[in-house]
């Protein structure tokens, strides 16, 4: 959870969204964990999920919210060559930038956001949140390629610089990062290319959770 003290909540009445290995969600209330099975009331109905075609279980009653799946202000397509007869790579929500699921040392990441270096992506903050967790690397994909790639990875806050990583290479573990909002109007997120070039700078951003002040965070597997 995220917050030094989060408040008592009665657990098997929790909102919860299940996050699954195909790519699908389900909400419900949480009625418990059970012999490798997750439990849930769905409209008067008990649904069963085995644990293992579970990524990630989250709370689903506006304590948190994930940032690539609302609405950004500015997000313009990368252009490596800078214009449309080259390549053009959009973000893509939940995925990585060429569509596929998001892997990071052998394991799929349920949220997050792909995009391809360079780029840059914003969201206007209305102080409904307090904090910005999250992760960032490049996807495993890179590691088929004859490019590996390697970005540097940063998060601006009213255009003040928040978080900034190492130069992350493909196949290194997620940089993680944890920044208080406080009464910033937005967030931006910024890949940058470093000196070999923007070949294979498939990047992550894993994860991405905005929580409240004593919210208790996704529970994650």
């Amino acid at each position: 959870h995220l917050g030094s003290k989060p408040p008592r909540i009665d657990e098997r009445a929790l909102p919860v969204a299940v996050d699954l290995v195909d790519g699908s969600r389900i909400a419900g209330l949480f009625l418990g964990l059970k012999g490798g099975v997750i439990e849930l009331n769905r409209r008067g109905t008990t649904l069963r999920i085995p644990v293992d075609a579970a990524l990630q279980i989250g709370r689903d009653d506006g304590s948190i919210a994930f940032l690539a799946n609302t609405a950004p202000a500015s997000d313009e397509p990368s252009r490596p060559y800078g214009d449309d007869l080259g390549m053009v790579w959009r973000s893509r929500v939940d995925r990585n930038v060429s569509g596929g699921a998001l892997v990071v040392g052998g394991a799929r990441q349920a949220r997050g956001l792909g995009v391809h270096a360079p780029s840059r992506t914003t969201w206007a903050l209305d102080g409904s949140f307090s904090t910005l967790r999250g992760s960032v690397a490049l996807d495993d994909e890179v590691l088929r390629l004859s490019a590996r790639g390697s970005c540097v990875f940063r998060v601006l806050l009213d255009g003040r610089e928040a978080f900034a990583s190492p130069v992350v290479k493909a196949g290194d573990a997620p940089v993680a990062f944890t920044i208080p909002l406080g009464a910033s109007k937005e967030v931006a997120l910024v890949v940058d290319p470093t000196s070999d070039g923007f070949a294979g700078d498939r990047a992550n951003w894993l994860g991405l959770l905005l929580a409240r002040d004593q919210a208790a965070g996704a529970s994650e597997r």
